[in-house]
């Protein structure tokens, strides 16, 4: 597999959540993540509905991009087996209490001996020291551990909760992914492993905590900020007869043992309470069993009851408590460090623990020296033949001297080469999503061959008025720099020429209904297994991966259904269509960036790739802040015309003779607005205007004051005065008024090029400003322009062949005329 991890192979021993969340980020970055399960498999297979026995959907979701093993660590042959594949592992991670690992002979000391390279990471509940070391833990039970529950009641002073999502095993997974990539980074500069250890109680008290440490600085201390509070229906603290107590009575052996310990074998006989499944089916009655019975003890009752059952339980802390808890005090969890300008401060650990931890200084205070005591001149320094440069790659300030840069310039190398250069793109797009990919390529000289119908071409040649020379306007904005090849692709010998071009592109991208290449043999399997370096890129509506995978995708059907259509326009009025292809724009771009990050992965691996980029992906991406308001706080958009959603004022305003546009992004522009350009400082201190939430809440008011005032002076006024003030401000152009600007024609946005029938067209340069790039493009080509020179000089096929080519109808070059 390729990807930034590929080449690292990581022995996964993890199961539930945790562990398999890590290993599948690193193995959808490419590394070769082996799953070791015991022969009844990860916990999770077995929990909820599946198609399949084993295929569980929370295992699904935990457990792509791994290989799986089935082993019994038990038995002597399992662990020899576990030990051999250490042995040549880059990357350990387990989630098993310490002494179990120590007991199947897999404790990282056992394992460093074998291999002192490899990067040993222990993700579990309390860590090795202090008094809660070795004790289970699950995510219902550290989130009340480390008071999350409790902080999300406080807004609304009703029963503490947890989040509905599984966050402590999440938020530790991504530690763990972090810091096992600054564990391999780090190997690579001194040659060794080290051990990880990510206690989840401490990852999580550093993530809950933090915020609440400054508040408490403060005399009197700040009241902790208004949690949202989450609703979970199926899980929740319970209370006892003096607090809260955390208790995960979750799998059926917890199940039996604390019915034991009551003497209740009705229950254990009860249908609904038979199994785990039966439970969570009816979860509101265990809740109303455990409410009753748990409210009979205490919290400290409870915690040793279950502390023999070997039951998980944990008291509900609050963020008061969780400072006072002994076993985060014990482990060292909150420090004490010197601050040049505050004293003594405390602060939270950072989560974890690696063999090579620095010393963690004081947060540095603010200075305008900072950046440059990074690059000041360097000490003297002695060269050793033990390389102290790869030691110490990145000198920071207060670390000592900063070695000299490396200078190196490009330029001459530029005027050389342009960045792809070389690189050969066979191009079977049309209209505008894929032509304006293969466009930018050629800009960045990439040699592309436009394959194109003998008859008709590419379809915006026929999309005309308006037209230049015989050639549509559409065409010419998405076809320079290219080299056309007017060819039957419905014909043997068409497909025949397709096949020995591919066998030399680097690249091939289409835009065809779906399935129409497979039906001639030009898919991605036929052409990527003549070509393994082949990038193949298919550019479609939905994906090929879509149920619509075979429907059209066009752009003014992509806007309308990604949802930018019912956010553009006036409040009032209908939805709109942006003013230009937005989707298809946008998606050309997309498919640009991913063909460029395959080339340089290609450059590592020598492998191709085969790229999916769809208009609608495209199209719901630019939804961005609009898109996440709705995911994330259930807002659902409407149209705000020419206005912001949430900033104020910004948009476009009526000044006495035209429109202009006003931007304030941030209250010091506003104020700046009302001061120096309205001459109205009662605006910047009215309460209700001073902060962009209260210009938000009060819109109306302040629009209309703005209205009268802004239609007091021509549009070119109020522009002078706010561009004077630095306030972002424009007046509206028309698109003849935006092409001839001043700035566009110094910054030589639109060039003059040569045509063959044409004469001279005017087209926009391309945006990509890179040394060595060509003082002008080359023009558009003519349907064909380039057949015979292709076929000549690529495929080195004779004139009398592609004569004969020609006169079959094959391919088709322009009339001699």
């Amino acid at each position: 597999m390729s990807g930034p991890l590929a080449g690292v192979k990581i022995v996964d021993f993890s199961s539930v959540l945790m562990g398999p969340y890590a290993t599948q980020i690193l193995g959808d970055h490419g590394a070769d993540v082996i799953k070791v399960e015991s022969p009844a498999g990860d916990t999770t297979r077995w929990i909820g509905p599946s198609r399949s026995p084993g295929m569980g959907p929370l295992f699904l979701g935990l457990n792509r991009s791994k290989r799986s093993v089935a082993v019994e660590l038990k038995t002597p042959e399992g662990r020899e087996f576990a030990l051999k594949l250490l042995a040549t592992a880059d990357v350990m991670i387990q989630n098993l209490r310490p002494a179990s690992m120590s007991r199947l002979g897999l404790s990282y000391e056992a394992v460093s001996a074998l291999n002192p390279r490899i990067i040993y990471c222990s993700a579990y509940g309390y860590g090795e020291e202090g008094p809660y070391a070795g004790r289970p833990a699950y995510d219902d039970l550290i989130q009340g551990s480390v008071a999350i529950p409790s902080l999300m009641a406080r807004a609304s002073g009703a029963e503490p909760r947890y989040v509905p999502l599984n966050i402590a095993d999440r938020m530790v997974g991504l530690n763990a992914v972090f810091s096992i990539g600054m564990a391999l980074f780090n190997r690579e500069r001194t040659g060794r492993g080290q051990r990880i250890d990510l206690p989840m109680f401490e990852t999580m008290t550093s993530t809950v905590l933090s915020d609440h440490l400054y508040g408490e600085a403060f005399d009197p201390p700040l009241a902790p900020p208004g949690y949202v509070r989450l609703l979970s229906p199926n899980r929740r603290p319970h209370r006892t007869k003096d607090g809260y107590i955390c208790a995960l009575v979750y799998n059926d052996g917890q199940w039996d043992r604390f019915l034991s310990h009551l003497g209740r074998a009705d229950v254990k006989a009860d249908a609904r309470f038979k199994d785990l499944t039966s439970r969570n089916a009816h979860i509101d009655h265990v809740y109303e069993f455990l409410g009753g019975i748990l409210a009979q003890h205490t919290t400290a009752e409870w915690l040793e009851i279950f502390q023999r059952l070997d039951i998980p339980a944990m008291p509900l802390n609050t963020p008061e408590s969780l400072l006072q808890d002994p076993h985060l005090q014990a482990v060292g969890m909150f420090e004490w460090t010197e601050h040049p300008s505050e004293g003594r401060i405390r602060s939270v650990r950072v989560p974890g623990q690696w063999s090579d931890t620095p010393p963690r200084p004081a947060p540095p205070r603010f200075s305008a020296s900072t950046v440059s005591s990074f690059w000041r001149k360097p000490a003297t320094r002695r060269r050793r033949s033990s390389g102290w440069w790869r030691r110490a790659p990145c000198w920071m300030a207060g670390r000592g001297a900063s070695p000299r840069p490396l200078r190196f310039s490009f330029a001459g190398v530029c005027k050389m080469i342009r960045p792809l250069d070389g690189i050969k793109v066979l191009d079977l797009t049309r209209v505008l999503a894929g032509p304006w990919c293969t466009m930018t390529l050629a800009d960045l000289g990439a040699e592309v061959w436009k394959i194109e119908h003998p008859a008709s071409g590419d379809d915006t040649r026929g999309w005309r008025p308006p037209e230049v020379g015989g050639e549509s306007t559409y065409y010419l904005c998405a076809n320079r720099n290219k080299k056309s090849i007017a060819l039957d692709l419905k014909s043997p010998q068409g497909q025949e020429i397709i096949l020995e071009l591919a066998k030399q592109a680097d690249v091939f991208i289409e835009n065809m209904r779906f399935g129409a290449l497979e039906r001639v043999g030009l898919g991605v399997e036929a052409l990527r297994g003549l070509n393994p370096r082949l990038i193949y890129c298919s550019i479609s509506g939905y994906g090929r991966h879509s149920p619509r995978a075979a429907d059209p995708g066009y752009d003014a059907v992509i806007q309308a259904e990604s949802g930018l259509m019912s956010i553009t326009g006036e409040a009032r009025g209908e939805p709109m269509k942006l003013g230009i292809a937005v989707t298809d724009v946008v998606c050309g771009m997309n498919a640009t960036q991913a063909i460029l990050a395959a080339l340089l992965l290609r450059e590592r691996t020598g492998v191709g790739q085969f790229l999916d980029i769809a208009l609608l992906d495209g199209g719901l991406a630019l939804l961005v802040n609009v898109g996440s308001a709705y995911l994330n706080a259930g807002l659902t958009p409407t149209r705000f015309g020419n206005r912001h959603p949430t900033v104020v004022p910004y948009g476009i305003y009526q000044a006495s003779d035209a429109p202009f546009v006003l931007g304030c992004g941030n209250d010091r522009q506003f104020r700046i607005l009302c001061v120096q350009a309205l001459e109205r400082p009662d605006l910047a201190d009215d309460p209700r205007f001073a902060r962009n939430a209260g210009r938000h809440t009060h819109r109306a008011e302040l629009e209309e004051t703005l209205a009268a005032l802004f239609a007091r002076q021509p549009a070119a006024h109020w522009v002078r005065r706010l561009m004077a003030a630095d306030v972002p401000a424009a007046v509206v152009r028309t698109v003849p008024q935006a092409l001839t600007a001043p700035e566009v024609v110094a910054r030589g946005n639109v060039q003059t090029i040569p045509h063959p029938t044409a004469g001279e067209v005017r087209v926009v340069a391309s945006p990509l400003r890179l040394e060595g790039m060509p003082a002008a493009p080359t023009a558009p080509p003519l349907l064909g322009q380039n057949t015979r020179a292709v076929l000549h000089e690529v495929l080195g096929k004779t004139a009398s062949e592609i004569d004969a080519l020609i006169a079959a109808g094959v391919v088709a070059e322009p009339d001699a005329a």
